[in-house]
């Protein structure tokens, strides 16, 4: 019974540990995330039309930072 009991423990404790390294790259991933699905949108503007995925990828990146650069002015 005391080996349950540890087990249980120690698989919650590890539980924690977890969350703040998702955290801490949470910020960077929500621009990912924005650019993924900015670059499909504009996979689907260009009808489907397969093997461009970097060229939109890098089309989406140059809008989603120019647009941060426009907000903060610079």
């Amino acid at each position: 019974m005391t080996s349950k009991t540890t087990e249980s423990y120690s698989s919650k404790a590890a539980e924690p540990a977890v969350e703040p390294q998702e955290q801490d790259g949470g910020k960077d991933s929500t621009l990912a995330d924005k650019i993924r699905r900015r670059a499909y949108d504009i996979y689907l503007e260009r009808g489907s039309e397969a093997g461009r995925d970097l060229e939109d990828w890098l089309q989406a990146e140059r809008e989603l930072t120019a647009d941060k650069s426009e907000a903060l002015g610079e």
